[in-house]
């Protein structure tokens, strides 16, 4: 009778070794935290789902997973899942890498209502969907109480403008502050400026907008705050490698970062939390902010597709849960967003009503060389290695070769 038993349970353990698919997903790890957190959702999902096995095949930092997806797509293979940043989410699609999800949200009545419309805009194209997105951030500004109570200044505000930025920086530089404020050479940082000052990055024929006079203003006030006031530096200035890490070292008063900073100042600086408040990035005309998502995709040459959106619908489900608790993600779900106990991320939340996707548009859907080119003239202009009539004249003569 046992050796009946037995002899049944290798047979059942044989068949489902057997039509057991592995589905692989792919990414770039952002921390330890992060992949520590995929991995033991990696886990849970597949101790509930014995016919699928999911593994998890990071890539390297961003740069090189992109290179590394694009080329292997390019020759119908790849990941079965992977990460898509918004930022090149157009160049995916555009390349036909991408499966749309439609079909199985429709089959499924899957409840899509449950995400933020302004993120599912953000990986909808010719108006099929083609990622779900994984979580969210937005930007802004931090500061440190202790320093601004240290030279008698008023805190930053939800309400302050370019002009109280200004001010208070300055009160700051005046008072003894070496720096004020941390800043990067990074494009995606100086849109919300570009945005607030009534500006666009590009026009409706899509050629660029940023040279335009309201456009220009917000990211020539971006650069002065560098360049011409010295009441801000880069990271690296401070021997930091990212905004993030300059700001808990506690050299600065502050920063204007995104709520993956709180995971990293809970693990790293957990006392100078404490002394944080956060605030919208202050404005011109309006409000501005940046949205920044990466959602999860099928590729398109994936043999495996129903099983690549379980995995998906559990990675946005119980997944994202675990990202927003342990992490600092905001929730692309109102559901989980509504039980988000972590107060710090409300300001985030708020700030998503007027963020703008990181995605630029353009003819080809490739605006990874344009971003290279401006970052580099940013940090040219930080430094006054050039005009800025010699940068407005580069990226006008330039621009369409950049984004072709």
């Amino acid at each position: 009778m046992k050796k009946g038993f037995f002899v049944v349970l290798i047979l059942l353990f044989g068949i489902i070794c057997f039509t057991q698919k592995t589905i692989i997903m792919s990414g770039w790890p952002g921390n330890p935290v992060e992949e520590s957190i995929i991995k033991n959702i990696i886990e849970k999902f597949n101790a509930q789902n014995p016919d699928i096995k999911a593994v998890w095949q990071p890539a390297g930092d961003v740069n090189q997973f992109t290179q590394k997806l694009m080329s292997e797509i390019s020759a119908g293979s790849g990941p079965d899942i992977f990460y898509v940043d918004v930022a090149w989410a157009e160049e995916f699609y555009k390349i036909n890498a991408l499966y749309p999800l439609d079909l199985f949200i429709k089959k499924e009545n899957f409840n899509i209502e449950d995400f933020f419309p302004n993120l599912l805009d953000a990986f909808t194209f010719d108006n099929k969907l083609y990622s779900i997105p994984k979580d969210a951030s937005s930007l802004n500004l931090f500061y440190n109480k202790e320093f601004f109570d240290k030279y008698g200044v008023e805190y930053p505000t939800n309400n302050d403008t370019w002009f109280d930025l200004f001010d208070k920086a300055t009160q700051l530089k005046n008072k003894g502050m070496d720096t004020p404020l941390v800043i990067a050479a990074d494009f995606n940082r100086a849109i919300p400026f570009i945005f607030s000052a009534g500006g666009e990055v590009v026009n409706e024929d899509l050629s660029t907008a940023i040279t335009s006079n309201n456009s220009w203003a917000g990211f020539k006030f971006y650069v002065e705050l560098v360049s011409k006031y010295n009441l801000a530096v880069e990271p690296s200035a401070l021997g930091a490698s990212w905004i993030g890490e300059a700001y808990g070292t506690g050299k600065v008063a502050m920063a204007m970062t995104g709520n993956w900073t709180l995971g990293y100042l809970r693990e790293q600086y957990p006392n100078l939390l404490n002394k944080t408040e956060i605030v919208n990035i202050p404005h011109f005309s309006e409000k501005s902010s940046m949205l920044y998502t990466v959602g999860w995709s099928i590729n398109k040459y994936s043999k495996n597709k129903q099983e690549s959106w379980e995995l998906i619908k559990f990675l946005t489900d119980e997944g994202q849960k675990e990202f927003v608790e342990k992490v600092g993600s905001l929730s692309s779900r109102k559901s989980i967003a509504s039980k988000d106990t972590d107060n710090i991320k409300k300001i985030f939340y708020d700030a998503l009503d007027f963020a703008h996707p990181w995605k630029v548009q353009t003819p080809s859907g490739r605006f990874t060389r344009a971003n290279d080119e401006l970052n580099s003239i940013l940090k040219d202009l930080f430094y006054n290695h050039i005009t800025f009539e010699e940068a407005k004249i580069k990226i006008n003569e330039n621009y369409m070769k950049w984004v072709k």
